[in-house]
């Protein structure tokens, strides 16, 4: 089987509290499943996407971190790999919410908030019933660093797909002018529904 090879690799790291869905955002994201009872992450995981792009790939790996304060420190060592941050809580668990700025010192602490790109999302909207994140709060944190915040159902696939290709425009753009060396168009807008179409 041939190799693929790759114009370009990025880094993305998923974190948040243990039991905010991580996991089940990204197997959404890349394997459009679902689990309803799945075991704790153990230190990091790996997920590896490939994304055509003007017929060229690009491969995207997503660490999916464990939340447990115990393994936050291994998390630390990625960081500054990172050319995408997710910033996870959810909305039925205030506690999740309040440790994002724990979460986003880690963050300060070891990256550039300049260069790198990040996201805010609040999973499991599927439980608005159950709600404890009030939204306005959320907004109140992501206009405060100004980057985008999106509400998630990993459960029924609400919103994820719009998020992490956000993400992965955002990673694109960032690089527009090595990529522009071949040829790679990334004006906004113009531009978005073609990514949209090719990055899932």
């Amino acid at each position: 089987m041939e190799k693929i090879k790759y114009e370009d690799k990025f880094n993305i790291m998923i974190i948040g509290d243990e039991m905010v869905g991580k996991t089940s955002i990204i197997e959404r994201y890349f394997k459009q499943t679902f689990l309803n009872e799945r075991k704790r992450t153990i230190g990091i995981e790996r997920y590896d996407k490939t994304i055509k792009y003007q017929d060229k790939n690009y491969l995207f790996t997503i660490w999916d971190t464990a939340g447990q304060e115990k393994f936050r420190s291994i998390g630390k060592n990625f960081y500054k790999k990172a050319d995408g941050m997710i910033l996870t809580c959810a909305i039925d668990n205030k506690q999740s919410f309040d440790n994002l700025k724990i979460w986003l010192k880690n963050i300060e602490d070891n990256t550039d908030l300049d260069i790198i790109q990040l996201i805010i999302i609040a999973n499991k909207s599927d439980l608005e019933n159950e709600r404890k994140v009030d939204v306005e709060d959320i907004k109140r944190i992501a206009e405060e660093l100004g980057v985008e915040y999106f509400e998630t159902s990993a459960k029924v696939g609400m919103g994820v797909e719009e998020a992490l290709n956000n993400l992965c425009y955002k990673i694109f753009r960032n690089h527009s002018v090595r990529y522009s060396r071949v040829g790679m168009e990334l004006e906004e807008g113009r531009h978005m529904s073609k990514f949209n179409s090719r990055c899932c």
